[in-house]
């Protein structure tokens, strides 16, 4: 009788601790997906960033312009580079200005209207008044690309969306560009100027709203 009682009791634990480690299940991910990779020709060679290859992401960040009684002034950035790998490229847009009444970044609205509506699609110095493209080859020599350059520039976003998730607000993207960066060397007391073309570019990221 007793083995019987056992028994039974035994297979009732069983049961109870079975559906409890069935009703386990873990919280949804609410993170935003997202992926780079870069590709195109520089310098007639063609060159590949992809994302979790060779130490490959794409690291975002954010340029402030406060002035006194002024509003704010943001540029940002979008960065494919590699911690292990030398090697980069950096997307800068700007700028997005916004009353600081918002607080110490635009709120998301103002964020998603510039991103989605009022970008300039056109090169400019420093990204202040548009788009900046600088590479960094494997000598860790910095190219810029010069709004006054006469060689032929173009510049195509072919998908941008707004997403969020607790972490902070995005702007998702992915962009086509052609253009001539330059790097300015002194030489022997000679200042030279180089350049290179980047073509065919194909360059897909994110912008974050907040650092």
């Amino acid at each position: 009788m007793y083995k019987i009682y056992f028994l039974a009791l035994f297979t009732l634990l069983l049961t109870l601790i079975s559906c409890n480690k069935a009703e386990i299940i873990p919280p949804p991910d609410d993170k935003v997906e997202l992926t780079c990779n870069f590709k195109g020709f520089i310098g007639n060679r063609e060159i590949n960033f992809i994302q979790n290859v060779n130490g490959y992401t794409c690291i975002p960040d954010i340029g402030y312009n406060d002035l006194p009684g002024k509003p704010g002034e943001r540029k940002y950035y979008a960065d494919i580079k590699s911690v292990t790998s030398a090697g980069s490229i950096r997307m800068g847009i700007g700028s997005l200005k916004f009353e600081k009444s918002q607080g110490n970044e635009p709120n998301l609205s103002t964020f998603s209207s510039y991103m989605l509506d009022n970008i300039n699609f056109s090169y400019s110095k420093e990204a202040a008044n548009g788009f900046e493209i600088r590479y960094t080859d494997e000598l860790n020599q910095q190219w810029v690309s010069d709004p006054s350059s006469k060689n032929t520039q173009s510049i195509l976003f072919t998908g941008t969306s707004i997403e969020s998730d607790p972490i902070n607000d995005y702007c998702k993207f992915s962009a086509l560009f052609s253009c001539w960066v330059y790097r300015t060397a002194t030489v022997n007391g000679t200042v030279t100027t180089d350049s290179l073309e980047i073509k065919d570019a194909q360059f897909k990221g994110w912008f974050s709203r907040t650092k």
